[in-house]
């Protein structure tokens, strides 16, 4: 899969979401987008939007996205249950390959996450995207061993300088202090 300044397509699906997302909940942009801000891009097929809002919402923000040519994936849905309030897929008509996923706070960090969002220039866009410490305690959160890598691609940009007293609060709020200590020992160049 190429990088995503190599689809043209995904920055004219990435101008589609802005556009219908502009006038909706607080939002920032994290994974794989928000890495292509911070860290060492990577490709993808999806956009990932961390929003002020809960799935009991997900009638309101269907029927705001409708007439921006986006549905609920209702199949993808019914074969995912365990991201049932966390997750809402959806899908646009005219960039079927490119999922649209609204993911929905579910701690105090996640809630921070969005206070702290920064605007970004990224794919000649402006885009909400998340810190990149939030970005790195969001993979950390997530633990796979992808996250771990994606994670140390931030620390180890030289353009980007992180918070590590921000991290560390978190991260021992969030019963993470063992990973993010191993992974700032990992990337100590």
């Amino acid at each position: 899969m190429a990088a995503l300044s190599e689809q043209p397509e995904f920055s004219v699906y990435l101008r589609t979401i802005i556009a219908a997302i502009s006038d909706k909940p607080e939002h920032c942009v994290i994974d794989a987008v928000a890495l292509g801000a911070w860290g060492r891009p990577r490709a993808t097929y999806d956009v990932d939007l961390l929003v002020l809002s809960d799935a009991r919402d997900e009638d309101r923000l269907a029927s705001s996205l409708r007439p921006h040519g986006f549905e609920i994936d209702r199949d993808w849905q019914t074969h995912n249950p365990l991201e049932s309030g966390r997750v809402l897929r959806f899908r646009h008509s005219g960039f079927p390959a490119y999922p649209l996923d609204l993911i929905f706070p579910v701690d105090a960090h996640d809630h921070e996450t969005l206070l702290r969002r920064q605007r970004v220039s990224f794919m000649d866009l402006s885009l909400w995207v998340c810190t990149s410490e939030d970005l790195i305690l969001l993979k950390l959160k997530a633990g796979r061993p992808r996250d771990f890598d994606e994670a140390a691609s931030v620390l180890k940009n030289p353009h980007v300088r992180v918070d590590l007293p921000y991290m560390r609060t978190w991260a021992d709020r969030l019963g993470l202090r063992d990973e993010l200590h191993y992974l700032l020992q990992e990337t100590q160049t």
